[in-house]
């Protein structure tokens, strides 16, 4: 952004907090910088398929560019960038980007991940850099220990109940659930008959070969393949917003099945929608449930 002024903050955007209603982007501010990294070291924590980091990677860019089209400065660093630079972690990019940028003030969302999260914090700590919620969820992270505080036992269940309670999600004015029963589990655990059809899941082909290359260039150990280097997941709100409301058009009979035990279904709308959650935070309409 020519002429900008002095950033005054660095914001950190991880690629699973890429969620454009957050109450950072609700106003364009030529002081905030918000910085995204394609880092060696979230590529290789652990060994991942190789359509994950490509799908993480595309969303990113995507991302990173609403921003920009919304009046936002964007800080951005691919793969290769990172890797030229011997910058092989979000911590070392963030240090650098700091410096270069004058010092300003460092803010970033809590990750949904521990491993990460305590990086932050070490990193935080250390600049007095300051964390905000990252609008996930309809709990917060003390929720779940206040609530078993004491008890010997700890259910799910439990839980649930009490979000319900809370945010009134289907229950009636007394406080009981409107249909007078907590779950259907027992008629959700049906394995698919065998004589099933399956609609068609929603595609977005695109050529993913250069993200490919460049996982390959630097030495990434994936596990899976991708087709020809076609990536067909959404990878923005748009396109997930799209493959939903398809979903629920033509699907959901099959939600009284678990995808996890019928060897036969192929990777079908269910599947395909949950993968997305990782990344993409944003599917999700303003004032949703997720």
């Amino acid at each position: 952004m020519p002429n900008s002024p002095a950033p005054a903050r660095l914001r950190l955007i991880l690629g699973d907090q890429l969620n454009i209603n957050h109450s950072w982007f609700r106003t364009a501010d030529d002081t905030t910088v918000y910085a995204m990294f394609e880092t060696y070291s979230e590529a290789t924590y652990c060994e991942h398929h190789v359509q994950k980091i490509t799908g993480f990677f595309l969303a990113m860019r995507a991302f990173a560019e609403q921003l920009r089209v919304r009046g936002h400065r964007v800080h951005y660093r691919t793969l290769d960038q990172t890797r030229e630079a011997g910058l092989n972690t979000i911590t070392d990019n963030l240090s650098d980007l700091l410096h270069q940028l004058g010092g300003p003030a460092f803010e970033y969302q809590l990750p949904d991940e521990w491993r990460l999260d305590q990086e932050l914090i070490s990193f935080s700590e250390n600049i007095g850099g300051v964390s905000v919620d990252s609008e996930h969820f309809m709990s917060d992270r003390n929720d779940v220990a206040d609530l078993f505080a004491g008890k010997s036992s700890y259910l799910m269940e439990t839980f649930y109940r009490e979000m319900r309670r809370r945010h009134g999600v289907l229950m009636d004015p007394s406080g009981e659930p409107e249909t007078g029963q907590w779950n259907y589990d027992q008629e959700n655990r049906g394995a698919l008959p065998k004589e099933i059809s399956f609609p068609a899941a929603t595609v977005f082909d695109r050529d993913a070969g250069d993200i490919v290359a460049m996982i390959d260039r630097h030495g990434i150990n994936t596990m899976g393949r991708m087709q020809d280097n076609r990536f067909t997941y959404p990878v923005t709100r748009e396109e997930c917003l799209e493959a939903l409301a398809d979903f629920c058009e033509k699907s959901p009979s099959l939600l009284r099945y678990l995808p996890g035990r019928n060897d036969h279904a192929p990777p079908f709308a269910v599947p395909r929608q949950s993968e997305l959650c990782d990344e993409h935070q944003n599917a999700v309409p303003p004032g949703g449930d997720r």
